[in-house]
């Protein structure tokens, strides 16, 4: 083969291979999740001056309530109360065998279950309803809150369950709305259908 016909292989190869790079750069970004422009955040209590009719970060009893919250941070977390497991022999109960379980909601598991059902946590525009998100993941810098190298469930195929302080013991969070294991890695559920308030 003439090195001029090599090259032009050659150079045709490379422009397929930036075709299909190209391709996998644009399916591989990911979703935004940053701030929201014009959004609120609704922290306050509701004596508080911020809530003056009208105003900016004001939320009238109509449309909900309002209250201090923190979000997430390490030592912001909830205990949660799973009936005590025994754990006794893996003959009786095998690797993989559900010992207890338990079901929280939003409003007992977030900010140790400080949140009421009516609070308002953002003030958005009417046109920001696509682009808000509930966020969610394992305390993944804490050796016992989900880290991603005690994620001991993969060695037994079962994703999503982390090691607990108990030997032989681990433990799954599952988001029943969309079926996901929590895991270290902040997973995100667009929220529809969401309250407005009077101004949309």
């Amino acid at each position: 083969m003439p090195v001029r016909d090599y090259l032009n292989i050659k150079k045709w190869a490379i422009r397929i291979l930036g075709v299909i790079l190209c391709g996998l750069t644009v399916t591989a970004q990911a979703t935004y999740y940053g701030p929201i422009d014009k959004c609120v955040r609704i922290a306050h209590a509701p004596g508080s001056s911020l809530n003056k009719p009208g105003g900016l970060y004001s939320v009238l009893p109509e449309y909900g309530t309002t209250g201090s919250w923190t979000g997430a941070t390490d030592t912001n977390y909830v205990n949660m109360n799973i009936p005590n497991p025994n754990v006794g022999n893996i003959n009786f109960q095998p690797v993989g065998t559900v010992l207890s379980s338990a079901v929280k909601t939003f409003l007992e598991f977030a900010e140790s279950g400080k949140f009421s059902p009516e609070q308002v946590l953002y003030k958005c525009p009417a046109n920001a309803e696509n682009s808000i998100y509930e966020m969610y993941s394992t305390n993944g810098d804490y050796r016992w809150g989900g880290r991603e190298d005690l994620e001991v469930g993969l060695y037994f195929g079962m994703p999503g369950v982390y090691s607990t302080k108990i030997k032989g013991l681990g433990f799954r969070i599952t988001n029943l709305s969309t079926g996901e294991h929590f895991s270290h890695i902040w997973k995100a559920r667009p929220l529809r259908g969401l309250d407005r308030d009077q101004y949309g």
